[in-house]
């Protein structure tokens, strides 16, 4: 799991890879959010910690298809974020694309997954 902590709001993501880990994650905290499908992006709000959103990706056989489910969730991801903190700008949207992106792969990259 990837953690990735945004400096300018109070929001950490969490970059789950694999169905059984995110499921895991959830069960253990109590969360009935669990992934079916391929891709799945959860907000989570919490009073005091801020908030924090879950995305897992499950991987295809395809490097490429994988890769493109994590700017899928992604999407999801940084919709929640402005949808939370009331965020309209569209290059902030992107630079956050980016980021999030960026982290993300570079993890999945590290973690050899086929």
């Amino acid at each position: 799991m990837k953690k990735i902590n945004l400096q300018f709001i109070p929001t950490e993501i969490l970059f789950i890879i694999g169905k059984e880990k995110h499921n895991k994650f959830m069960d253990k905290r109590k969360l009935d959010s669990y992934m079916k499908e391929d891709g799945r992006c959860t907000s989570i709000i919490h009073n005091l910690k801020g908030h924090r959103v879950v995305i897992c990706v499950e991987p295809h056989e395809s490097i490429y298809e994988t890769k493109a489910l994590i700017v899928h969730e992604i999407s999801h991801c940084v919709t929640m974020i402005f949808d939370e903190h009331g965020f309209k700008d569209d290059e902030l949207r992107s630079y956050l694309m980016q980021y999030i992106y960026s982290e993300c792969v570079r993890y999945f990259d590290s973690k050899k997954v086929k």
